[in-house]
């Protein structure tokens, strides 16, 4: 669990790059059926932003109690 909080901060970046891709497909090409999906793509983007921010804010108190509870075992 330790190594995917780590990886919050991958999954941000890949996320923004992904965005990025969709808007310059968007607003870089002529054709509409290209501007659609660049359109759809960026929405799939930010709502992958969305719910990996709630998630990750969500994982903290999970990993003090996992946390607490390694340490407790510990000391049986």
């Amino acid at each position: 669990m330790a190594k995917v909080n780590q990886a919050w901060h991958v999954y941000l970046v890949m996320w923004g790059l992904f965005g990025l891709a969709d808007l310059l497909l968007r607003f870089m090409t002529g054709s509409d059926l290209l501007q659609g999906v660049g359109i759809s793509l960026v929405f799939i983007a930010g709502v992958g932003l969305l719910v990996d921010g709630f998630i990750e804010r969500q994982t903290h108190p999970y990993m003090n109690v996992l946390q607490g509870s390694v340490a407790a075992i510990g000391t049986r």
